[in-house]
């Protein structure tokens, strides 16, 4: 079917874009010119969280999935704000901009799909590109969404297999949810196989380079380049709780880079862990972390202390 039309690839640092409009926070935005000079424009994309989109699919198809590489950066420079967040749309500022050059993209049909943990189809939407992914958004977030009672000292999160742990870049996206479950100065178990060892390398050289969460924050403001934002989060990770890697990587680089605790095993990692916070120490495990998102539930006046919970979600 597809030897019957043309296939056009876009590449955010060359291929030739047009200025459709410009955000409420000045970003100029400017989307790959076959796209918009289109007769007919429709964006099919699947929904799943995402670290600082709060949910990607839909509006990320336009930014920054056909932007050019300086609308993107002056858009994503946003991801230090702190109402940016994995799973939150309102109030965060890198999504509603991207909310904004989806409507000046003057998308004709926009389908949305999502899919559970087995990648089978669960629900589409079609119609309006912004409404069909606010609603596509929001039924995700109800089939991903596990409650809990208590932050735990240990969580134990998988990466959920290939392809979300193909390398550390892609696998350390998903520490976003155990950070909202792990109590503070606790321990996270990143289960996740990294054959492609570090994979990115802007996320390489500026955790290389960077020790201080200001001063990276500052420096991403200032030049966001794609592969900082991982190096941010893992920074920020590393000063809320001790990260434990269960993967294939050389220590070398997972240790002596990356400032990561290593172990060949999920109960070598594990044991470690209870070594420093006790064997008695809460547990929580995240087997699908990309498709799980975790929220606390508001404690009634007078309630009883927890006990134990494992939060198990997974789509159905």
């Amino acid at each position: 079917m597809f030897s019957k039309y043309s296939i056009v690839e876009h590449e955010p640092t060359s291929s030739e874009c047009v200025e459709i409009g410009k955000t409420s926070k000045g970003v100029r935005v400017l989307i790959n010119k076959v796209f918009a000079e289109a007769d007919s424009r429709i964006v099919v994309s699947d929904v799943s969280l995402h670290r600082f989109f709060g949910l990607k699919g839909g509006c990320s198809s336009i930014l920054p999935g056909i932007a050019n590489v300086d609308t993107i950066k002056r858009n994503h420079a946003m991801m230090v704000n702190p109402n940016v967040q994995i799973g939150v749309q309102q109030g965060n500022p890198v999504y509603e901009g991207m909310q904004e050059a989806a409507g000046f993209a003057k998308v004709d049909l926009g389908v949305c799909l999502i899919a559970n943990a087995k990648g089978e189809l669960v629900k589409a939407y079609a119609g309006n590109l912004v409404e069909s992914f606010h609603a596509a958004s929001q039924e995700y977030l109800d089939l991903c969404t596990t409650s809990f009672k208590e932050k735990s000292q240990i969580v134990i999160a998988s990466a959920g297999g290939s392809p979300y742990d193909r390398d550390l870049y892609h696998a350390c996206a998903w520490l976003e949810g155990a950070l909202r479950v792990v109590k503070d100065d606790g321990a996270i178990i990143l289960v996740a196989e990294c054959p492609g060892a570090y994979g990115n390398k802007t996320f390489y050289e500026w955790t290389k380079n960077f020790r201080e969460l200001k001063e990276i924050q500052s420096e991403i403001r200032k030049k966001y380049a794609l592969g900082s934002e991982v190096a941010y989060q893992l920074l920020k990770a590393r000063e809320k709780a001790k990260i434990y890697l269960v993967s294939v990587m050389p220590d070398y680089y997972a240790s002596s880079v990356f400032k990561l605790r290593t172990a060949r095993t999920t109960n070598g990692a594990l044991q470690s862990a209870q070594r420093v916070l006790g064997k008695d120490s809460k547990i929580m495990v995240l087997p699908y972390a990309p498709m799980t998102f975790p929220v606390q539930e508001e404690k009634p006046h007078g309630d009883e202390p927890q006990h134990s919970y494992h939060a198990t979600s997974e789509l159905s």
